[in-house]
């Protein structure tokens, strides 16, 4: 499985080895912030190691070449306890700040840091992270679709304003857990592949605004003279 094709060293890696690494990967939900060319790098980079007790991982002053995902067993990292699943030891280049010791018996995956740090991929992590929103949203045949909301800083484009009310369901930070209809650009995406969401939402650079809601089904909204009262 995954963890043979692990242990093989990555120029021996058949194409078949890299797909069951990457179905690997893409299920592990620390990882699932990354995107698919993410970890279409971290298939061919990454390898399975297996550690003994009372050994040490790496120490403090030295460079530091690579991250850990721990699978199984325990570490011990600044007078904390690391437990699976974790990743843990992301770093790029410079010295470590501090030791790390294997308390028990334990399985990781490895992955190498890249030798172009402009091609690293933790340093896209968090920009891919910032950058991508999905919103779940049930359309008036009952299907359950996905809204995916991909952001350009440069150049944000208005949306419809019942889309502002949708709750994001998978992005952890707070300073975008709010959409403001002023500052989000919006692309959308169809789970069932069945029915367009563009029945519900027509929002162009030259229709903002435009939204036919004739099939939407009513709800109460709140107007603007009670939230005057309050």
């Amino acid at each position: 499985g995954a963890r043979q094709a692990l242990k093989k060293k990555p120029p021996e890696r058949t194409p078949e080895d890299l797909n069951t690494i990457y179905s690997y990967l893409h299920g592990m939900e620390i990882l699932s912030n990354l995107r698919e060319h993410q970890l279409r790098l971290m298939s061919a980079r990454a390898r399975y190691e297996r550690y003994s007790g009372n050994q040490i991982l790496f120490c403090s002053e030295t460079v530091a070449r690579c991250w850990y995902i721990l699978l199984s067993g325990s570490v011990l990292m600044k007078d904390s306890m690391v437990l699976p699943p974790c990743s843990f030891g992301k770093q790029f280049g410079g010295k470590r700040g501090c030791d790390c010791l294997v308390l028990e018996p334990s399985e990781m995956i490895v992955v190498e840091n890249s030798k172009d740090n402009e091609d690293s991929i933790l340093q896209r992590e968090i920009p891919a992270r910032q950058s991508r929103r999905r919103f779940r949203k049930i359309n008036y045949k009952g299907e359950r679709q996905t809204i995916t909301d991909d952001v350009d800083i440069n150049s944000y484009l208005s949306l419809p304003a019942d889309l502002t009310k949708m709750h994001i369901t998978d992005n952890p930070h707070p300073q975008v857990t709010h959409v403001s209809s002023s500052q989000s650009g919006c692309s959308i995406a169809s789970d069932s592949g069945s029915s367009s969401l563009s029945d519900i939402y027509q929002a162009t650079e030259s229709e903002v605004g435009d939204v036919d809601l004739t099939r939407l089904p009513e709800g109460p909204v709140d107007s603007e003279d009670e939230e005057e009262e309050d």
